[in-house]
């Protein structure tokens, strides 16, 4: 009962989530493409950034990048509400579920590769570049973390497969 429970309490924490997410792609698509100051949308990197400077194509190339990040970001946090709601009404190994533990794994894996490629495209310029020899570049590590959990959601969308497959077979044994 307790699984259920807190299953039904992550589907409506996803729902918010989503709610956010669309929020806040709202708020970057006014201030790229529109050009809204720094001043009346507050955001971290605002200040590093002339917006009023950004060519058209500029802009509407952050925009694409920016719908594409949310899409892919809405589309694994929908997985994920849809896997707490079938565990909610205590459906745990099931082709769906299996379904959407790998498109919530690769909702992770995606733009996290795509986040590493130019961190390690700076980092090898940076070191290799002798002009460039008193900059350096620093990567979180962010992206090869959220890489590795994809890799672990993925790993687990398997394990529940190996396991629906077992079950099946128990049901037709009995």
């Amino acid at each position: 009962m307790k699984i259920q429970r807190l299953s039904k309490e992550l589907n409506q924490a996803c729902t918010l989530i989503e709610f956010f997410i669309i929020l806040l792609w709202s708020i970057g698509f006014l201030k790229i493409v529109f050009g809204i100051n720094s001043e009346s949308i507050p955001l971290p990197y605002s200040k590093d950034m002339d917006w009023e400077s950004l060519s058209v194509f500029t802009r509407w190339a952050m925009l694409i990048f920016t719908t594409l990040s949310v899409v892919i970001m809405a589309w694994g946090v929908d997985n994920l509400r849809r896997l707490f709601k079938a565990y909610s009404q205590s459906v745990y190994f099931s082709s769906d579920n299996i379904k959407r533990m790998k498109n919530f794994s690769l909702s992770l894996i995606i733009p996290s590769f795509f986040g590493l490629i130019p961190d390690n495209a700076l980092d090898y310029l940076y070191n290799t570049n002798l002009t460039w020899k008193d900059l350096s570049y620093v990567s979180d590590g962010s992206n090869f973390l959220v890489f590795l959990a994809g890799l672990v959601f993925w790993l687990i969308s398997k394990v529940l497969l190996e396991a629906t497959l077992l079950q099946q077979e128990n049901n037709e044994f009995v």
